[in-house]
């Protein structure tokens, strides 16, 4: 088995659909961020701070927070935990956990493996709960086909031992909204995994079946810019002839549904443009030239020295401002910014933002908001 199992649970909203992204991606070179590197850290601190809660033991060293906001996350982690682990033994269960246990996925994903962050099972009922640190996007249990492959391998490992009628899913995502929950029967997930689950995943590790470029399925693919498939999505947006003149607001709705994802896909292909030439290679009709850029101090300490030698006042060559919240937040901790200035913060509604029609937020009434003007 591989370190890292080719259909991985985190990519099968993808590899579902587009059963031939994972042959593209092969050759492909996996690109490290900063945003994985956090995610690593806030997941050994969320294990850490769960088990000590419900007092299972730590091997080695604790972890440490990167900052304020890394630590609030991985105790509201924590305390979720906590709870329903408590909840259940005061209910009279004998509650059995686990943390960061690898699963085993090879009756429904060829050499597929994966890893549960926290296991809760007592009284017919298993619990996998995910942590998940992200803030770009909010993710939901509902559906999800990630949690739901988690869910077959825990319930792969629960039943040696358990009687399992009921899997409940649970996202913690504390930076955009907290828990997401979803519950199937277990004749409910096993049928899914036999009949959806199954099938996808044998032609996506043959390398078999059909693109599916997408809005969803390109967003991380490795492969998106360079995609064929991908490309001819896009421009079969210019194959039609509407009517001449104007657009009607309908045609230009179409348009944009129809070209959702473009924006990443051309982001896509600069970045393979760029990159060709930043390596000495030439692009027809493109060129490197250099971008704008700000004045900048090489020497505050020394700016302020000489400016207070000719007679300027500290106050006239510095400036002083609150910080923003975001920052205040982190240096005060959540709990204690709440207690001392809570009241003192507002967050005004937001803006106008054009969505899908299946976007799970509730529509925006541009009315209300005029008449909520008027009565305030």
């Amino acid at each position: 088995m591989t370190a890292h199992a080719k259909l991985s649970p985190s990519a099968a909203s993808r590899w579902m659909r587009c059963t031939m992204a994972p042959t593209l991606e092969a050759g492909l070179p996996d690109e490290a961020s900063a945003y994985a590197a956090e995610g690593t850290q806030a997941h050994t601190l969320a294990e850490f701070c769960a088990r000590t809660s419900v007092g299972l033991s730590w091997g080695g060293k604790p972890p440490e927070a990167a900052d304020q906001e890394m630590q609030d996350a991985a105790d509201e982690y924590a305390a979720f935990i906590r709870e329903t682990f408590l909840n259940l033994k005061d209910e009279g269960a004998d509650p059995h956990i686990e943390t960061e246990l690898r699963l085993d996925l090879t009756d429904w994903i060829p050499e597929g493996f994966g890893t549960a962050d926290c296991l809760i099972v007592a009284d017919g009922t298993l619990h996998v709960i995910d942590f998940k640190y992200g803030k770009g996007v909010k993710v939901d249990a509902e559906g999800n086909r990630q949690m739901s492959i988690y869910a077959l391998g825990a319930l792969h490992w629960a039943q040696m031992v358990y009687d399992i009628d009921v899997v409940r899913m649970v996202i913690v995502q504390p930076r955009l909204g907290g828990i997401s929950e979803w519950a199937q029967t277990t004749d409910a997930l096993l049928s899914w995994g036999e009949d959806v689950l199954k099938p996808a995943a044998r032609k996506a590790f043959d390398g078999t079946g059909e693109f599916c470029p997408g809005e969803d399925t390109c967003r991380f693919c490795k492969a998106s810019g360079s995609c064929r498939a991908q490309a001819d999505h896009f421009l079969t947006l210019f194959d039609d002839n509407p009517a001449p003149d104007l657009l009607t607001t309908e045609e230009a709705g179409e348009l944009l549904q129809r070209a959702a994802g473009m924006d990443e896909w051309l982001k896509g292909l600069k970045g393979m443009v760029f990159g060709a030439l930043m390596d000495g290679g030439t692009v027809p009709g493109w060129k490197l030239v250099e971008g704008r850029s700000t004045r900048k101090y090489t020497d505050e300490d020394e700016i302020a020295k000489r400016l207070r030698k000719a007679k300027y006042k500290v106050s006239e060559i510095y400036e002083k401002k609150l910080l923003g919240i975001s920052k205040m937040e982190k240096l005060l901790g959540k709990k204690q910014m709440g207690d001392l200035i809570g009241d003192l913060i507002e967050k005004p509604r937001g803006s106008a933002q054009l969505a899908p029609a299946s976007d799970k937020r509730p529509e925006y009434s541009p009315q209300e908001q005029i008449m909520e003007a008027f009565d305030d």
